[in-house]
């Protein structure tokens, strides 16, 4: 077997979190994390794992939303919702070179953002990336 220096592997995560216009059901998790895979081709190795969390303390509020997991063959999705603030967090973890512009546009089209944040992490090129509160969508 031929190793390979883990250095050179791409590692990249997209976050983006924003607050949603859709209904934070899980029939609409499902469906998103039943889309996203084509968007990023990503090549799906399971269903996705959807738990409630209810109780959770944040801001002296006690919250609730929905948790949601993927994994990918070469990465894998998570998804979080905070049905208090509309709030959905999504954040997907990839070793491969991705072009996130058309998956950030699908996660911003589907949850209907309002406003959101997105920051891009890129192990192999030590860079962050990000771009904050608003549909200004170019230069990714």
């Amino acid at each position: 077997m031929k190793i390979i220096d883990w250095k050179t592997i791409p590692d990249e995560l997209l976050i983006i979190r924003g607050k949603a216009q859709k209904d934070l059901y899980q029939q609409s998790i499902i469906s998103f994390m039943q889309q996203l895979p084509q968007v990023a081709y990503m090549e799906p190795l399971l269903g996705s794992v959807i738990t409630e969390a209810f109780g959770v303390h944040v801001g002296g509020v006690v919250a609730s939303g929905l948790c949601a997991y993927r994994p990918w063959k070469t990465s894998g999705v998570t998804l979080y919702t905070w049905n208090e603030a509309r709030m959905v967090t999504i954040v997907i973890h990839t070793c491969k070179e991705v072009d996130w512009a058309p998956v950030r546009d699908f996660v911003v089209d589907f949850w209907k953002f309002s406003e959101y944040q997105q920051y891009v992490v890129s192990m192999k090129n030590q860079v962050i990336r990000t771009q904050a509160d608003g549909d200004n969508r170019s230069g990714w």
